[in-house]
């Protein structure tokens, strides 16, 4: 009996092949315009003017580098991104970047309504917001996807945030691009603005697509980091916590001494199964202006957190207001950004500033914002008796700090309950905290002072540690960024008080300094101390000359503190100054209050840092300015290795006279 032929029934659409776009493989995407520059090994553009061409009428210029950190491995670049990404494709064939975060224009400005303000506004973003059709956007996409996939390395992912304007272009886009999508993520927004019209449900999330370059990639997935959020497996819903948040300032923070999520049953808590708060940028995501459609900083930092490692170098060819650069300062993750609008790169350019100026300088307070003390403050320069202010500021200062610790006792204290801080054997080491544990165990704490690690973290004195470090003997030391070593002894030095009394000294200048009575910051003082030649003076070396200030980071090394053994790599010192003479360095840490004691690793770690880069010995000074005295401690490290061999050399305090102001 013979076969019937039959035809074949086709495959359903959903095991059929993507289709891919025409041409080559992805591999091979054409350049948008004749290369008019180079790009530089170091990060900088070099211009070709015989390669210029025009552009409707207008010279096509090339991208401007307008901010760079080479230490941090941070570019922010003014221009087309198109244009630099082809660069650096040809640059790096195989591929520069370990991860991309991309946030795309939606084209959604075509005359809608929203919300803002409790007022009904017209959406209007920009020009480069407006759609000009689904087939020209979808073929924006592609192209700029290209490029992406083109400078990702082989084993890179990127991430891709929209609406559903465009994340369904782009989710198409990628499948034809041979992109293996990993994720589809829902972030769900607390408080969106409400649907005026009444005719559609309310917009409250957006899409974030997570992509690994290829099918064959061997993506990055940090399991543990996305895990020690929730406790669990991470979901792809990203909400604010189901769990009720007290509000700041009300008295239901706490119930019974207790957090009240502590409280819930553990069968509720399993079922309600908290993610992340996930708000919109607030009020100090905006200090310099804002971005239309500004990302969170948190939901970058849990996007490269995820997908990156310290020191990866991240992409962002729309960086808009600069989250994306923010984050990776945050994170000590490199990064390159590109954006076309003038002003949004100036954004970008002040909030990286800004960003670098709070994160990399963890031990570093934040200006005071106190009424109470700016009141005492008031009345002290107001009403007290010349004679007496110097003390009594110190006073104020003095019982400031130990105000400020016991707003910090109620954080380290979750902190060593939730990481086991007070459990742990001292003997048999130092207990090693990270950053993140930090941020962990404080998330539910209202206030920055709560929260904030930088300010959790800087202890400068004995007086400013926490009540459950006083308890214990223990201090901290920062063993590598954003890491930290929790240690059992003796962090801290005596700066005895002078009882001899201060000699007069005479400027070797012979005019004065006008502009050194203006102000009160410890650079001045140490400033006018050097320009006066005291600091020759007092080491009684004239050769000196200033050479060193600033911050760096240092090279690995290793050392002990008590019986405790301890290395520190990459952590960031900064010198107020060094000096250099023909058979010395001398590095000086300058304070401009009064100080009974101070942490050794202010001293040591950059006497350790740079005795790697001279072979003539390192001696440290401690410098305060009090009034009109100038006083210097001279301190050595007899045991190179030994945190604790500190050792007082010598100390003199000075008054400092200037030669009279002759008006001609």
């Amino acid at each position: 009996m013979s076969k019937t032929n039959t035809p074949r029934k086709p495959k359903p659409l959903y095991r059929q092949k993507t289709p891919k776009i025409p041409g080559d493989d992805f591999v091979h995407a054409e350049t948008i315009t004749p290369a008019h520059f180079e790009l530089r090994e170091d990060g900088s553009i070099k211009v070709i003017p015989s390669r210029s061409v025009e552009n409707g009428g207008r010279p096509q210029g090339p991208p401007v580098l307008t901010f760079r950190d080479d230490a941090r491995n941070l570019w922010l670049y003014h221009g087309n991104s198109l244009e630099l990404l082809d660069a650096i494709a040809a640059k790096y064939p195989e591929g520069r970047f370990d991860a991309i975060f991309a946030d795309p224009p939606y084209f959604l400005s075509n005359g809608g309504i929203s919300c803002h303000a409790g007022k009904m506004v017209k959406v209007d973003k920009g020009d480069w917001d407006k759609s000009r059709g689904a087939e020209v956007n979808h073929e924006f996409n592609l192209e700029w996807l290209k490029r992406c996939q083109k400078v990702l390395k082989p084993n890179g992912t990127i991430w891709i945030t929209g609406t559903h304007h465009v994340i369904f272009s782009i989710g198409y886009a990628l499948q034809q691009l041979g992109f293996k999508i990993l994720n589809d993520i829902a972030w769900e927004k607390p408080n969106p603005p409400p649907n005026l019209s009444c005719r559609y449900f309310t917009h409250s999330t957006e899409t974030i697509l997570w992509a690994a370059k290829t099918e064959k990639s061997k993506h990055l997935f940090n399991y543990q980091e996305m895990r020690k959020v929730t406790g669990k497996q991470m979901k792809t819903v990203w909400r604010r916590g189901e769990f009720h948040e007290p509000q700041m300032g009300t008295d239901e923070t706490q119930i019974s001494g207790k957090n009240i999520c502590e409280n819930l049953c553990e069968s509720v808590a399993e079922e309600l199964n908290p993610i992340w708060t996930m708000t919109a940028p607030g009020g100090d995501e905006k200090t310099f202006g804002k971005h239309p459609t500004q990302k969170p900083v948190a939901l970058v930092e849990r996007c490269l957190a995820a997908s990156t490692n310290p020191g990866d170098l991240v992409l962002d060819p729309f960086l808009g207001g600069g989250t994306t650069a923010v984050a990776c300062a945050r994170l000590n993750r490199g990064c390159v950004g590109i954006e076309m609008d003038e002003v949004h790169i100036k954004l970008s350019v002040k909030r990286i500033e800004s960003a670098l100026g709070e994160n990399t300088d963890l031990f570093t307070p934040p200006p005071v914002r106190n009424e109470i003390y700016f009141f005492i403050q008031i009345r002290v320069v107001v009403f007290a008796r010349r004679k007496n202010r110097r003390l009594v500021r110190a006073r104020i200062r003095k019982e400031f700090a130990n105000r400020r610790c016991v707003v910090n006792d109620a954080p380290w204290k979750v902190i060593a309950e939730k990481t086991g801080l007070l459990r742990h054997d001292f003997k048999k080491g130092a207990f090693h905290l990270t950053a993140q544990e930090i941020k962990t165990a404080t998330a539910h704490f209202t206030t920055t002072n709560e929260r904030e690690v930088r300010i959790l973290c800087k202890q400068d004195t004995r007086e400013s540690r926490p009540q459950v470090f006083r308890d214990n003997g223990l201090f901290l030391l920062p063993t590598k960024n954003k890491f930290y070593a929790v240690v059992q002894g003796e962090g801290y030095v005596d700066i005895p008080a002078i009882k001899s009394q201060p000699v007069a000294y005479q400027s070797k200048l012979d005019f004065r300094l006008e502009t050194s009575e203006v102000g009160d910051s410890e650079m001045q003082h140490l400033d006018f101390a050097y320009a006066s030649s005291l600091v020759r003076t007092f080491l009684d070396d004239p050769s000196l000359v200033l050479t060193v200030r600033g911050r760096k980071y240092t090279p690995y090394f290793s050392f002990r503190v008590g019986k405790t053994s301890l290395t520190a790599e990459s952590v960031q010192t900064e010198v107020d100054a060094g000096y250099e003479g023909r058979n010395q360095v001398a590095l000086v840490e300058a304070k401009r209050s009064q100080n009974s004691n101070t942490i050794i690793r202010q001293l040591y770690f950059p006497f350790r840092q740079w005795q790697e880069h001279t072979k003539k010995p390192v001696v440290t000074i401690f410098f305060q300015r009090e009034g009109d005295e100038y006083s210097l401690w001279q301190f050595r490290f007899p045991d190179v290795e030994d945190y604790n061999s500190i050792e007082l050399v010598r100390s003199q305090r000075f008054l400092i006279k200037s030669p009279q102001l002759v008006h001609s």
